[in-house]
């Protein structure tokens, strides 16, 4: 879609330079929205956030709108000659050229500007670099409120790609408020181990990237549809995505607000925003399985070769988050040593 203003502000100058040079200033009217009066920081960094996804589409709307200067314009007026360099009167392929270096010009203003606003709000989308301890605490927080506390959690988790549910029960060792850390992170370490992968642990010769980095472990040999935890971190809204530059323990999340009891569903639902948790614990040491094209690069997920799954489980959290909270369950036996690992899901839409 082609903002006309956003336009004007361009075309109201007839030469291809003086285009160029206003260009900055113009998308700097749509990406810098000052806080309104009474506004709260979270509102204004979602109000920020709409601007630069418009912004992007200003930007490359350049290529298809009308440049030429409007005949009302000082600068159209002023012009008593032609001149080289007016916009109206470039040739077709000059014209392409310029409208490909002002979408030039303006994706690398418009990157500016959104580094800009990713680091001055960085401090929110922090993580946590996982180690052990953090198994003790709670499973979830946010960045304007620290620790959550689970309110309600249904009594079966959603349907798995089998049709199977699973009780609230088995899962809610891990959600036990009255849990202390000590108690939370035997829950984890004595089923887990996080490690770093050497040459005998990789599963394909095109797996040798893994060497060197984290895996997650059986310590002890688990039975089939056990659970080892939730995967838990940082609760993101879609803002707090937005302002995240590293998506690699980021699991998409849907909300559970629908699916439960409660007639409490305002917050945090999937209805208005996507819902991600920013993975911190040891369940985000979890490595997954490719597929590989005649090239050794990954071209998707096998169908089979996975040892966990992941189960949702609708719940109600504090301060607004309805989330499907995580949990994991191993699908077959493993014995103690072996390596676990859950299909990403990186191919499919969440």
């Amino acid at each position: 879609m082609i903002c006309e203003a956003f336009v004007d502000l361009i075309r109201v100058h007839p030469d291809a330079e003086a285009q160029c040079a206003a260009l900055p200033s113009a998308l700097d009217h749509v990406l810098l929205a000052d806080e309104q009066a009474g506004e709260d920081a979270a509102r204004w960094r979602r109000r920020r956030m709409n601007a630069f996804l418009a912004g992007q589409d200003h930007v490359l709307s350049l290529m298809l709108a009308d440049l030429t200067a409007t005949a009302n314009s000082p600068q159209r007026c002023a012009a008593s000659a032609p001149r080289n360099g007016h916009v109206a009167e470039l040739e077709p392929l000059a014209l392409a050229h310029h409208r490909v270096r002002l979408v030039s010009l303006g994706t690398a203003h418009w990157l500016a500007r959104l580094n800009e606003f990713r680091h001055r709000h960085q401090w929110r989308v922090q993580r946590r670099e996982y180690a052990d301890a953090l198994c003790g605490e709670p499973p979830f927080r946010d960045a304007d409120h620290g620790p959550l506390q689970v309110i309600e959690v249904a009594d079966w988790s959603l349907p798995d790609a089998t049709g199977r549910r699973y009780p609230r029960e088995a899962m809610s060792p891990w959600l036990d408020v009255a849990a202390s850390a000590t108690q939370r992170t035997a829950l984890y370490l004595d089923q887990l181990q996080v490690r770093i992968l050497t040459a005998a642990d990789l599963q394909h010769p095109n797996e040798r990237a893994l060497e060197g980095q984290r895996g997650l472990f059986a310590r002890t040999p688990l039975a089939a549809d056990t659970c080892i935890g939730v995967y838990g971190g940082q609760l993101m809204d879609e803002v707090d995505q937005f302002i995240l530059t590293d998506d690699r323990y980021l699991m998409a999340l849907r909300s559970g607000a629908a699916d439960l009891s409660s007639a409490s569903v305002a917050g945090h639902t999937a209805g208005a925003h996507r819902i991600a948790v920013n993975g911190e614990g040891p369940l985000s040491m979890m490595n997954t399985t490719f597929e590989y094209d005649a090239h050794g690069q990954p071209s998707g997920h096998p169908a089979e070769g996975f040892n966990v799954k992941r189960v949702l489980y609708p719940a109600r959290l504090e301060h607004g988050w309805h989330i499907g909270i995580p949990a994991a369950f191993t699908t077959v036996p493993i014995e103690a040593g072996a390596e676990m690992r859950f299909n990403y899901e990186l191919a499919v839409a969440r």
